[in-house]
C-alpha cells in the first residue's frame, strides 16, 4: 500500500513536470527544458544516456530490471522523451528519439488494460513525425 501511494505521488509529479514542459514546447530557454528534462529521469531514477542509447526494446528491459513495469510511469517516460525530440538538432537522431517513442507508447497501449484518448491522439500525433 505504502509503494502503490508512493507510485501514485510520483506519477503525480511526473504529470506536473510534463505539463511544464509541453507547455514550454514553443517558446522558453532551452537551458530550462533541459534542467526539466533531467529533473524527470531523476525523479524517476533512470539514466538518460541509457535511454538514449539503447533500442526500444533494451530500454524495457532496463525498466524492468529497475523494477519500473507500472505502465503509467513508461507512458510518462515515453512523454518525456517525445518532448525531448523537439530539442534534438540532428535529424537521424530526432527520428531515433520519436521512434522510439511511438514504440514505448504503443507498448504501454497493448499492455494496458484501460483505453485512452490522450494515448491515442498521443500516439497519431506522433505517428505524425515519423518519416
Amino acid at each position: 500500500m505504502i509503494q502503490q501511494d508512493y507510485l501514485l505521488k510520483q506519477i503525480e509529479e511526473l504529470g506536473k513536470v510534463i505539463s511544464e514542459l509541453i507547455s514550454m514546447r514553443q517558446e522558453g530557454s532551452p537551458d530550462r527544458k533541459i534542467e526539466i528534462i533531467d529533473k524527470c529521469y531523476e525523479m524517476i531514477g533512470l539514466n538518460k544516456n541509457e535511454l538514449i542509447s539503447n533500442s526500444t526494446d533494451e530500454i524495457i528491459n532496463y525498466l524492468n530490471k529497475k523494477e519500473i513495469q507500472n505502465l503509467e510511469i513508461l507512458e510518462s517516460i515515453a512523454n518525456i522523451m517525445y518532448e525531448e525530440s523537439f530539442m534534438i538538432k540532428n535529424k537521424k537522431d530526432k527520428q531515433t528519439q520519436i521512434e522510439k517513442t511511438y514504440k514505448l507508447i504503443s507498448y504501454v497501449d497493448k499492455n494496458s488494460n484501460c483505453f485512452s484518448f490522450q494515448r491515442q491522439q498521443k500516439l497519431n500525433e506522433v505517428s505524425n513525425q515519423i518519416q
